[in-house]
C-alpha cells in the first residue's frame, strides 16, 4: 500500500514501485531492435536465451580506456571507408587487447606497430577487392594482404578472403547443427515484440545439417578428384621413357619440357584442391591458359553439381563475415596463438600486478547469429579462442608466477546487423566470472546523444506519470492501492 498524502512526491514513489515490479526479474536483449525486455522467473520458462554469451548493461563498469580505444577504432574505420568508397554492407573488424591491472588501471595493446602502421582492417565478403595502388603481398593462399599508403603517416593493412574459406566455413556449420549446446530452450519461438513472427533456433540446425551433408560430399568429391589425378600422374610417369641416344638435342628438349610442364600443372592442381582452393587461385597465370580452363571448369563440375559459390554460402546464415576471418587468420595455428599471446602479455606496466586480460574484436555491426554462436564455439578448449586462452595462461603462468589470471573475449559493435536472431541475450553489469562466457559491448549504449534522448524519454514519462497519478480519484481513506497504480503504468 502507498499512502498518499495530497500531492505526491512521484519520482520516489515510482522509483520503488517500479523495483518492486521488476523484483527477481532478469534482463535480455533482442540483437535485432536492441530492445531490452525484463522477464520474471516464472515467466522465463521456455525462454530461448544464448547460453554463453551476454550483453553489456549501461551501467556496466567498463574502464574509461576501453570506450575511448573503441571509439578511436571506430573512427579510423570511418576514415578507411571514406578514403577508399567501402561498402556500408561490408563489415570491418578490427583487435586489440587490454592489460588490466589490480589497482584498476588499464593499458591498451594493438596487434601492430601504430607508429607505422594505422589499422589492420578485415573485410567481409567471400573475394578479395583491389584497393589503392599500394604494395600487394599475399601471406597465405586463403587470405589476401594489401598494404596501402596511409599519406605521410604511414600504411594501413587490408586483409580479405580469396574466396570463400572452407575452414571457417566448416566450424560455423558444425556449431550451428549442434545450437542446443548455445541455446536453451531451442525449439522455442521468441515471444513477439512486433507481429513478425520469427523461427526457433532449432530452425537453423536443420539449415546447417543440411549445408554439412552438402559439403561432405564435395570433399568426398574432392579426394575422387584427387585420387584419379594421382593415377593419370603414375600413368603419364610409365609410358615416359628415356631419351634414345640418337635422339636429337631438339627433341630431347621438347620432350623433357613437355614432360615437366605436365608435371608442374598437376603438382599445382594437387596443391590447390588439397587446400581447397577451388577456384584455383594458387596456380596463377596458368589458370588463364585456355586448355587448363577448360580442365578446371570439368574439376570443378565433378565437384559439386552445384556452383560452387552458392554452395559455399546460405541463405539462412552468413558464411562469409568478418570475425571468422580474424581469427583463422590470427588463431589458426598454434604458432600464431603463441605470437599473438606474446604480444598481449608482454611486460607489465611499472610492474603491477596484473588483474585481467581483455581481448576485443571490434566489428562494425552487431555479430550475426552464425558469428555469435560460432564464436562461443570457439571459446571451448579445443577450439580458436579457448586454444588461444589456454596458451595465454601458460604465458602468464610462466613470465610472472600469476595462475588465477581472469580472461575475457569480448565483441563491440556500434551497429545493429540485419538479422532475425531466434533467442534473446542475458544482460550483464559486470565482467562474467567465466572465460567461456562471451561478453557483447554495444557502443550504443555509451553513446551521449543515445543516452540524453533516453534521460529525456524518461523525464517525460515521469511528467505523464504524474498528471494520471493526480486524475486519480480521492479515496476516503486517503489511501491508494497497489493495484491502482499499476493500472495506471499500464495505460
Amino acid at each position: 500500500m502507498l499512502i498518499i498524502n495530497g500531492k505526491v512526491f512521484i519520482i520516489k514513489i515510482l522509483f520503488v514501485l517500479s523495483f518492486s515490479l521488476l523484483a527477481e526479474a532478469t534482463s535480455f536483449c533482442d540483437l535485432d531492435t536492441d530492445i531490452i525486455q525484463d522477464f520474471k522467473a516464472e515467466n522465463m520458462q521456455g525462454l530461448p536465451r544464448i547460453k554463453q554469451a551476454c550483453v553489456a548493461s549501461e551501467d556496466f563498469n567498463i574502464p574509461a580506456d576501453i570506450l575511448r580505444q573503441t571509439r578511436e577504432m571506430i573512427t579510423r574505420e570511418e576514415a578507411f571507408r571514406l578514403k577508399y568508397n567501402i561498402a556500408k554492407a561490408t563489415n570491418v573488424a578490427q583487435l586489440c587487447a587490454y592489460r588490466i591491472y589490480e589497482d584498476g588501471t588499464c593499458e591498451c595493446i594493438e596487434i601492430f606497430d601504430p607508429r607505422s602502421c594505422k589499422g589492420q582492417f578485415y573485410l567481409s565478403g567471400n573475394g578479395s577487392v583491389s584497393l589503392g595502388q599500394g604494395r600487394k603481398e599475399k601471406t597465405t593462399h586463403e587470405i589476401d594482404v594489401q598494404t596501402v599508403s596511409h599519406g605521410e603517416r604511414g600504411y594501413i593493412e587490408i586483409r580479405q578472403r580469396l574466396q570463400p574459406l572452407l575452414a571457417t566455413i566448416i566450424d560455423a556449420v558444425e556449431f550451428l547443427s549442434h545450437i542446443e549446446k548455445y541455446v536453451e530452450h531451442p525449439n522455442q519461438i521468441m515471444p513477439p515484440i512486433s507481429k513478425e513472427v520469427r523461427g526457433n533456433a532449432l530452425d537453423l540446425a536443420k539449415f546447417a545439417q543440411a549445408k554439412q551433408k552438402e559439403i561432405d560430399a564435395l570433399l568426398l568429391n574432392k579426394q575422387k578428384i584427387i585420387s584419379e589425378l594421382h593415377r593419370f600422374r603414375e600413368k603419364l610417369r610409365s609410358i615416359s621413357t628415356p631419351v634414345d641416344a640418337t635422339t636429337s638435342s631438339l627433341e630431347a628438349n621438347i620432350e623433357k619440357a613437355s614432360y615437366n610442364f605436365i608435371q608442374a600443372v598437376y603438382q599445382e592442381l594437387f596443391m590447390c584442391l588439397k587446400n581447397d582452393d577451388f577456384e584455383f587461385k594458387g596456380m596463377g597465370e596458368t589458370r588463364t591458359n585456355k586448355n587448363v580452363t577448360e580442365f578446371i571448369n570439368s574439376i570443378q563440375n565433378q565437384l559439386s553439381t552445384r556452383k560452387l559459390g552458392d554452395l559455399l554460402n546460405s541463405q539462412y546464415f552468413n558464411l562469409g563475415c568478418s570475425e571468422p576471418l580474424l581469427l583463422f587468420d590470427l588463431l589458426g595455428t598454434e604458432l600464431r596463438r603463441i605470437e599473438l599471446a606474446k604480444q598481449i602479455v608482454g611486460p607489465l606496466l611499472g610492474g603491477k600486478r596484473l588483474q585481467r586480460i581483455v581481448v576485443q574484436l571490434h566489428s562494425t555491426k552487431t555479430p550475426c547469429k552464425s558469428c555469435l554462436i560460432g564464436c562461443c564455439g570457439h571459446l571451448a578448449k579445443d577450439k580458436l579462442i579457448g586454444s588461444f586462452f589456454q596458451v595465454m595462461r601458460a604465458k602468464v603462468a610462466q613470465s610472472y608466477g600469476m595462475n588465477d589470471i581472469a580472461l575475457q573475449f569480448m565483441i563491440s559493435y556500434n551497429h545493429p546487423y540485419e538479422d532475425k536472431y531466434p533467442f534473446y541475450v542475458p544482460i550483464s553489469s559486470q565482467f562474467p566470472s567465466d572465460a567461456s562466457i562471451l561478453l557483447l559491448l554495444n557502443m550504443k549504449f555509451y553513446n551521449k546523444e543515445f543516452q540524453d534522448l533516453k534521460r529525456r524519454i524518461v523525464e517525460e514519462e515521469h511528467l505523464r506519470l504524474s498528471k494520471k497519478l493526480s486524475e486519480l480519484p480521492q479515496k476516503e481513506s486517503g489511501i491508494v492501492s497497489i493495484e491502482d497504480v499499476k493500472a495506471m503504468l499500464l495505460s
